[in-house]
């Protein structure tokens, strides 16, 4: 899924997947043949769940997998973020680690509906949370960004698919602060403008360069801490 851009489709089993910016997801052609529905996401994936009870839905995210027969969930892997999370929206979920092509799964926790899990790729520490709403984790399907008591870290993750730039924090200081704001469908100039009215946040956007064959690459946002002094 190219990024700044979701998709919907439907896998053979009849299991709906939206895909967010930049995500992939592998699978076969078929589940006839085999005894688990395997699947790869790499990014960010809201499922909804054909319920067959015969063949386990397994999604390998390569540091956290998820084994279940029929519910819907929110599963967000970027191989370049921190964080992995799962966001159980109804049914039960299984989180663990699959192998063997899903023939074998070791069971670390199990989510309820409304729990999120939050995995540390850095130290691989996995908690998880009761939440009152979920619309943080699923509002991406309808065009929406939702930040919620969020670190700038998160912030720079999600700016980066949604607008596909790359996000430099400059100053540290900005790493002690939380944001909570809503994005519908912004351009990336007003969202920083909304970010930078609504917290202590200045923003330069550098513009993409050509390459040697002639082919634009990102711009480059670097944020750093405003500076509210007047002379």
């Amino acid at each position: 899924m190219p990024l700044g851009a979701t998709s919907k489709l439907q896998l053979p089993d009849g299991t709906h997947v939206w895909l967010n910016s930049g995500s992939t997801l592998t699978y076969p052609l078929s589940f006839r043949k085999h005894h688990t529905r395997l699947v790869e996401l790499h990014g960010e994936g809201y499922f909804k769940v054909a319920k067959d009870k015969t063949a386990p839905f397994i999604v390998d995210m390569a540091d956290m997998d998820v084994k279940v027969t029929g519910t819907v969930f929110n599963a967000r892997a970027y191989d370049d973020e921190a964080y992995a999370t799962v966001a159980l929206v109804e049914g039960s979920v299984e989180l663990g680690s699959e192998a063997n092509k899903g023939k074998e799964f070791t069971k670390y926790e199990s989510l309820r509906p409304y729990e999120v899990a939050f995995l540390d790729k850095r130290d691989n520490q996995l908690k998880i949370e009761a939440k009152s709403d979920l619309d943080k984790y699923t509002a991406w399907r309808e065009g929406r960004t939702v930040f919620d008591n969020d670190p700038i870290e998160i912030v720079a993750d999600k700016f980066e698919k949604l607008f596909n730039v790359n996000v430099k924090i400059q100053s540290k200081d900005l790493l002690q602060y939380r944001f909570t704001a809503t994005f519908v469908n912004e351009t990336l100039e007003r969202a920083l403008k909304i970010l930078s009215i609504s917290s202590p946040i200045h923003y330069k956007i550098i513009e993409a360069k050509k390459d040697s064959n002639g082919a634009y690459g990102k711009r480059t946002i670097i944020l750093s801490k405003a500076n509210n002094t007047i002379n």
